[in-house]
């Protein structure tokens, strides 16, 4: 397993933010890494390639969400930008669902920054 030094970086942002988007071009490692350090049965690993993945978080009801992530510490959703309305989603996510943690990877799309204030995170995986 590679170092990297944007580990400790996400690893502290978890605690200071509740949604993290990891941005950058296709095939850089973004999805190894996060395979790589989160892994368990509190763990919500979600593939935006996947349609049935789509249609469930386009049901963004904070209700929907919540009994979605019941009993969940983490959720990673891979290749958000294939998800239509996904901003949105993590807001509510962000607004209504506590104790959940989000981490996001997005070769860099807007309409995923648009309903969140989002940190950048500096350097490379």
């Amino acid at each position: 397993m590679i170092n990297r030094h944007i580990e400790r970086i996400i690893q502290k942002s978890l605690h200071d933010r509740k949604v993290i988007l990891l941005l950058g071009p296709r095939q850089t490692g973004k999805s190894t890494l996060l395979r790589e350090r989160f892994t368990g049965e509190d763990v919500l690993w979600l593939d935006g390639d996947d349609y049935d993945v789509r249609a469930i978080l386009t049901q963004n009801t904070s209700a929907y969400l919540k009994n979605l992530l019941k009993g969940k510490r983490r959720l990673i959703i891979d290749e958000a930008q294939n998800i239509q309305g996904i901003g949105l989603t993590l807001k509510q996510i962000h607004d209504h669902v506590k104790g959940v943690e989000v981490i996001v990877t997005d070769p860099g799309s807007s309409e995923m920054t648009s309903h969140l204030d989002v940190g950048r995170i500096p350097g490379n995986a």
